[in-house]
């Protein structure tokens, strides 16, 4: 079995992070007696909390080369209202808003995505001419396709996709690529693997999608497990957020090693993350100029009470909805970027395989119920 948290506290001891405060992270105090199942659907009992438990965000240590304006330096990221921009019969289904106040060098954006009209999958994504080799790569085991394309009904319904995390197959992830018994991880195999214990990687934060297509968040093997239920499982480094606290590592200056290689190597690139909030619901944000403190307070403040780190650096960040009238009848779905700072907005919707119209990596699709 992959094991990340020993590796993990190992590095935040020798960055000066207290032992115990990480391991208060990454293994949390008895569940309340109010915890419930988050997302709906049939997956299973998971730690969650009710807005009583969410306690206000402080700074954490240096927020890194990138000052955000006071509101943020004090952890105060005020959200605008947020606009839906897509609904269904089961009410709204994506909502956006991008933080209060105009500054030089930062576009942020986040998008809400319901979890009592929505249902997600997890994608491979396409070889390019960018990249002749896609992550987590092909596979007859894969249960779903690599893009959207027109040819095959995964439009019909479509409402939002947005990008996965880093390279599964090179290790950067520091975990695996899971989808409906068969798995993947530095390893670059894709092996039968029912129980995940030879690709998933305990201590990972990790996105789990049910089957019924509702999802959770949270830490492997601490918060979620496998179980009968589980179709997908996308991890991705150590807990940004856990119970609606910000890891104490997303302020260290040691950021590249423990959020992942920038172009320049800045700690303030494009940056992206998704969350969960205490009522099931998704929350992706992403950005340019942000460090992983700033990408945390902005998950928090929108509502996130675990969330994890997704891509990072121009080329991989996208997020996009679609036209829900062309989608709902089978007719090629309309693209609305909110972020792509290098993709076309039909990225996740063509099979080119030219660079900039297509994903070679992983992405996430949300689906009209």
């Amino acid at each position: 079995m992959r094991t990340l948290i020993g590796k993990s506290l190992g590095a935040a001891v020798a960055t000066g992070v207290g032992l115990a405060v990480v391991q208060s992270l990454l293994v949390p105090a008895a569940a309340p007696s109010r915890d419930r199942v988050v997302a709906g659907g049939t997956g299973g009992t998971v730690s969650t909390f009710t807005l009583s438990d969410v306690r206000p965000v402080a700074l954490v240590g240096d927020m890194g080369p990138a000052a955000f304006p006071a509101v943020f330096a004090r952890g105060q990221a005020v959200m605008s209202q947020f606009a839906t921009v897509l609904s269904s019969h089961l009410g709204p289904a994506v909502k956006i808003t991008r933080p209060r106040g105009t500054w030089s060098g930062h576009q942020v954006v986040v998008m809400w995505l319901s979890h009592s009209s929505l249902r997600l999958s997890l994608h491979p994504g396409v070889p390019t001419s960018y990249s002749r080799v896609s992550d987590p790569g092909p596979s007859a085991h894969w249960t779903t396709p690599p893009a959207l394309t027109p040819a095959n009904p995964w439009q019909v319904g479509l409402a939002a996709t947005f990008n996965g995390g880093f390279k599964i197959t090179n290790g950067d992830s520091h975990g695996g690529y899971w989808d409906s018994g068969y798995g993947i991880n530095s390893d670059a195999v894709v092996v039968k693997d029912p129980s995940g214990v030879r690709t998933l990687t305990t201590g990972a934060e990790s996105l789990v999608i049910h089957k019924d297509g509702s999802w959770t968040i949270g830490t492997w093997n601490v918060q979620v497990r496998m179980s009968p239920a589980v179709r997908f499982v996308r991890q991705e480094l150590l807990p940004l957020v856990d119970r609606a606290v910000i890891n104490p590592l997303a302020s260290s200056p040691a950021c590249q090693l423990h959020w992942g290689k920038t172009i320049g190597g800045t700690c303030a690139p494009w940056r992206s993350g998704i969350g969960i909030t205490a009522t099931g619901d998704l929350v992706y944000a992403a950005g340019h100029g942000l460090t992983p403190y700033q990408l945390a307070v902005i998950l928090r403040q929108a509502g996130a009470v675990r969330a994890m780190q997704l891509d990072i650096n121009t080329q991989w960040l996208s997020a996009v909805y679609y036209n829900s009238a062309g989608a709902a009848h089978g007719t090629p779905a309309t693209p609305h970027v909110l972020v792509s700072p290098y993709y076309a907005a039909t990225r996740y919707i063509t099979g080119t395989a030219r660079a900039g119209t297509a994903s070679n990596r992983d992405f996430f699709a949300a689906y009209l119920r």
